[in-house]
């Protein structure tokens, strides 16, 4: 199997939905992200105009008593998820994204692969993912 592009492992964050906020959870992804990446204009150059396939895996903490907490519905995690890799995350193209996609070009995902799991301990919620160039061979 190839070398990921980029792979990244956010614990102790709860994965959020699309929704009421979504600019501000978008954001806070994006923030997460770029914490973890030592130079994203290297990472920008390795994913820009190539084909891209995602290897997403949202790790839920399963004890929550807060209500939708451990429940969440895969595709609203994965659209927040999937909006901070474009150049912008707003319609306006004011607030700046990751930048791995040109312009909005969501066409360059040709393939998702993504879970759900459910974790016995907060400090294991979040998400870990990995992109690759497709086709992974």
């Amino acid at each position: 199997m190839t070398q990921p592009l980029l792979s990244i492992s956010l614990k102790c964050y709860e994965p959020k939905t699309y929704g009421n906020n979504d600019l501000e959870r978008k954001k806070e992804l994006r923030d997460l992200i770029l914490n973890k990446i030592e130079n994203i204009s290297d990472v920008q150059q390795k994913c820009r105009g190539k084909k891209l396939s995602f290897e997403v895996c949202f790790n839920l903490y399963s004890d929550s008593s807060v209500e939708g907490r451990k429940t969440k519905d895969l595709d609203n995690m994965l659209k927040i998820f999937c909006d901070v890799f474009p150049e912008f995350i707003d319609r306006n193209k004011t607030v700046k994204g990751l930048g791995l996609l040109e312009d909005d070009r969501d066409d360059l995902i040709f393939e998702i692969n993504c879970e759900k799991r459910l974790v016995g301990f907060e400090s294991e919620e979040g998400i870990d993912f990995s992109i690759y160039e497709y086709p992974k061979l």
